[in-house]
């Protein structure tokens, strides 16, 4: 029945737009010609020609004819798509690819090179938790949670919301991997079930916003290479689709903390009341320090890491000691003989690292000092050992790289605060000369309109141009930004979007015809320039962002892929509209098409170049390359050193640190060597504030009113 009545109302609503199309297209251009009187009639054609008036009436009269038709299949396939089936599809999708990158992270988190496993042994615990909190626990006494398998169903069937607790490098995002990969399991078997997705916390920095809101931001980053589109994400967010699992909540700024967990309660209430039944809802990991200067987390559970032992660590080497491992025997013998080495490698992260330490044979000397210092000595050693592994050609190989990689770490923790890098990240305010992002791609961009113009139309107006584009670029583009993946298809027709799109360029074209008449003097060409335009630019944009749709997933596999899509589409948009637009009015108004033509295209090719990403993030990679603080090829850089060493991961066309740990030090070691490779800006932030927090410029009204002036008298003097 409903099917029925779905169908009528499609029929209605086709008969409806085809007999309007067609009346348009009849009465506004089919006879365009025959809607003026002869007086007007006679002053038109003594202006273009008889021909070109007829053939300006015809080109209308053939876009209304193509509008009905396609609007007519398209009207009438739009309903026709399984919406049931398509949700049901994006969910497996995402599904999949989740589970692709979680197995992929949890083994990049086990270090190829390592021949062991550690096994955690956790602690139901109340560490850090008040009271009045342990009320509302459903397990609030402390005693071993058995193997992870126990403590999975447990949290599944009982606990719900769980904290996570250890010392750093304990194995808490080990356990979080495992956990989202035995949940994904679940959601594929259940269409209701949250799916779980992993978030840092790290770039939780605004106490104001909702965590909704907040999920909305990060979820299209959360899965790595297989990016979520922000409208997708949107949905599910809104929906209650998703099932944080936030690892990280040590690394927000001191500050934020508790605004954190005061969000993510009405979050979590919100979500509840919304389910018919009752799902796991979040799981939490944070250090025990961090923790315990926060306010209560809102969980129903806390678990504990313990610190390992020195017995714990031989109990783990003892499949290498059957062996005849030889750096698991120098290892054990150190832990029997060391008892500051056994107080210091407590952890999972420091055991696996100093493995590998003493199979390079690059163990630093442990005789004295404290806990922390042996720790660093470790983690410095183990860097060093790692960037020996590069296959790089320099004069000063370790210094070079290791700033290099400093210099990443740095921004990630202080600028973007954050652990995953995109090569979009870059932003000109990480050049310690900011300015010379602006200062230079403006004299490029200049330079290559002046040029141009010059040699395609005089040289007074290509300098005026080159200089126009110089002051244009240099004012308006101080950051990089780039636009998600889209995909065009008819399938995609957005009636709404297509009408509102037309409409607004015809109104503006309206406009235009009331400014056109007063330069011209002449209202009749004012109106002629102004049809055209208005709805040539109506028909041509209505159509592009009405056809377009964002890609759900978008697949970021490669450093270069989110930059380049965003140009070559760009690149042909504006190229072909541009193109055609001038070789029209060329035809109508010179009986010349194809010098206009090419002359828009290139026009439309220069404007798509300029306003590329790819471009800004070139002129800022030579800027940064100038001041030392990366290498020439930056993407084969990140590249060699994810595969070369245990310092970096790649995912897809991300990287991250392995562990927060090297990044920290490394992030450290930057700020005390290098520092002057900051701006000013940075170094007095630093110098005020230990945690400095990255604050996004944001000219004041007054100054982009400037800035619109200064570009209208530069505009009426070139």
């Amino acid at each position: 029945m409903l099917k029925k009545k779905s169908n009528s109302k499609i029929i209605i609503r086709v008969a409806l737009l085809t007999f309007i199309t067609v009346l348009i297209g009849e009465v506004l251009f089919g006879f365009f010609q025959e809607m003026f009187a002869d007086y007007y009639k006679e002053l038109i054609i003594a202006r273009i020609g008889e021909e070109a008036f007829r053939t300006y009436g015809n080109i209308f009269g053939s876009i209304a004819v193509g509008l009905m038709v396609v609007a007519f299949v398209l009207t009438y396939n739009s309903n026709n798509n399984d919406k049931i089936g398509e949700i049901e599809n994006k969910r497996k999708q995402l599904l999949e690819g989740l589970k692709k990158r979680y197995e992929y992270r949890l083994k990049q988190k086990m270090n190829n090179e390592l021949r062991f496993e550690i096994n955690l042994q956790l602690q139901y615990s109340n560490v850090g938790t008040t009271l009045k909190s342990l009320d509302d626990f459903v397990i609030n006494t402390e005693y071993n949670t058995g193997n992870i398998n126990k403590l999975f169903e447990a949290y599944v069937k009982k606990i719900r919301r769980l904290l996570i607790l250890g010392d750093p490098g304990a194995g808490k995002s080990v356990i979080l991997l495992r956990f989202a990969l035995k949940l994904i399991y679940l959601a594929e078997n259940d269409p209701d079930y949250p799916i779980p997705v992993i978030f840092n916390l790290s770039s939780w920095n605004n106490p104001k916003q909702t965590f909704n809101s907040w999920l909305e931001q990060n979820l299209p980053y959360a899965a790595g290479e297989f990016g979520i589109s922000k409208a997708y994400s949107s949905e599910l967010i809104k929906e209650n689709k998703i099932l944080p699992l936030l690892d990280g909540f040590d690394e927000i700024p001191k500050k934020f903390r508790n605004s954190c967990f005061r969000n993510l309660l009405i979050y979590l209430k919100k979500v509840r009341s919304s389910k018919r039944l009752v799902y796991p809802e979040v799981i939490i990991c944070s250090r025990i320090k961090e923790y315990k200067e926060a306010e209560d987390a809102p969980v129903f559970a806390s678990v504990i890491i313990p610190r390992l032992s020195a017995k714990d660590v031989v109990r783990a080497l003892k499949p290498l000691l059957k062996d005849n491992d030889l750096s698991a025997k120098e290892f054990q013998k150190d832990l029997n003989e060391n008892k500051l080495l056994g107080e210091s490698v407590t952890s999972a992260f420091f055991v696996h690292t100093l493995l590998s330490l003493y199979t390079t044979g690059n163990v630093p000397e442990v005789f004295g000092g404290s806990v922390e210092e042996v720790r660093a000595k470790i983690l410095t050693e183990y860097i060093h050992s790692e960037i020996g592994k590069i296959e790089i050609t320099l004069n000063d190989k370790f210094n070079s790289v290791k700033k290099w990689l400093a210099w990443l770490a740095w921004h990630l923790t202080n600028n973007k605060q954050s652990v995953t890098f995109e090569l979009t990240d870059l932003q000109p305010n990480w050049a310690k000369r900011q300015y010379l992002f602006s200062l230079i791609g403006g004299l490029i961009s200049g330079l290559i309109a002046g040029v141009l113009f010059s040699f395609l139309l005089d040289l007074g107006i290509g300098f005026s141009v080159g200089l126009l584009t110089f002051l244009l670029f240099s004012i308006f583009i101080n950051d990089i930004e780039t636009e998600e993946i889209v995909s065009f298809s008819f399938r995609h027709f957005k009636k709404s979007t297509f009408i509102r799109y037309a409409l607004n360029a015809i109104i503006l074209g309206s406009l235009g015809a009331f400014f056109a008449a007063i330069f011209f003097n002449d209202y009749f060409l004012a109106l002629l320039v102004s049809l055209f335009g208005g709805v040539y630019m109506g028909l041509t944009r209505g159509l592009y962002y009405s056809l377009r749709a964002t890609k759900n997933f978008q697949v970021i596999n490669q450093p270069y892929k989110r930059l380049k899509a965003q140009f070559w589409r760009d690149f042909i948009q504006k190229g072909i509209m541009i193109s055609i637009g001038l070789g029209l009015l060329g035809y109508v108004f010179g009986n010349n098409f194809f010098p206009y033509a090419i002359l828009g295209m290139i026009l439309g090719f220069f404007v798509a170049f300029i306003q590329s990403p790819i471009f800004a993030h070139f002129i800022l990679r030579i800027i940064l390359y100038s001041e030392t603080a990366i290498p020439r090829k930056y993407a084969t850089f990140l590249g060699k050193v994810s595969s070369d060493t245990g310092l970096l991961e790649k995912d897809g066309g991300l990287w991250r640190y392995r562990h927060q740990l090297i990044q920290n030090s490394l992030a450290d070691w930057f700020e005390e060597h290098y520092s002057s490779l900051l701006s000013k800006k940075m170094q007095e932030h630093k110098r005020n504030e230990k945690n400095f927090l990255k604050k996004k410029q944001n000219p004041g009204s007054h100054l982009r009113v400037l800035r619109v002036l200064i570009i209208l008298v530069l505009i009426l003097v070139c």
